[in-house]
């Protein structure tokens, strides 16, 4: 995941070792690890353990909010499948996700317990909102660097 954020910051402005702009090592320690998959995973499980949080937790994520793309699949199709007035459990959201793995799906509840969900809403809100943060920062500085 680190490679593909160095490869996505190189992508997008023109930083080169051999301009002396910044080094590969620079750029590494730049880009620090801005997603958690295990607080994306358990939201995802406490949802699927109670339904009556889907209304909430939506209101405070996006599908955006989300860096695993699987994670951002599954909570797209859970939120859809809510709106559309279906209870949403494993043998629900199977039907429509075949292309993810079911054992990967079944450990999403493995959670525990539902009760520490505004933590791990707010540690997800939190790295999104830094992880935007990023993306702008390095925009501009990439715009100014290539004037």
């Amino acid at each position: 995941m680190r490679q593909e954020l160095i490869d996505e910051l190189n992508s997008h402005c023109l930083i080169s070792e051999e301009k002396g702009i910044l080094t590969i090592q620079q750029i590494k320690e730049i880009v620090c690890e801005l997603f958690n998959n295990e607080y994306e995973k358990c939201i995802l499980g406490i949802l699927l353990l109670d339904n009556s949080l889907i209304d909430i937790i939506s209101g405070r994520l996006s599908k955006e909010s989300f860096y695993d793309p699987k994670c951002k699949f599954i909570y797209d199709k859970i939120c859809e499948q809510w709106k559309n007035d279906r209870c949403v459990n494993l043998l629900t959201l199977s039907q429509g996700v075949e292309k993810i793995d079911p054992v990967w799906l079944s450990e999403l509840t493995n959670v525990g317990s539902t009760s520490n969900w505004e933590f791990y809403v707010s540690k997800v809100k939190e790295l999104h909102l830094a992880r935007s943060f990023k993306n702008e920062l390095g925009t501009t500085i990439c715009s100014s660097i290539s004037k």
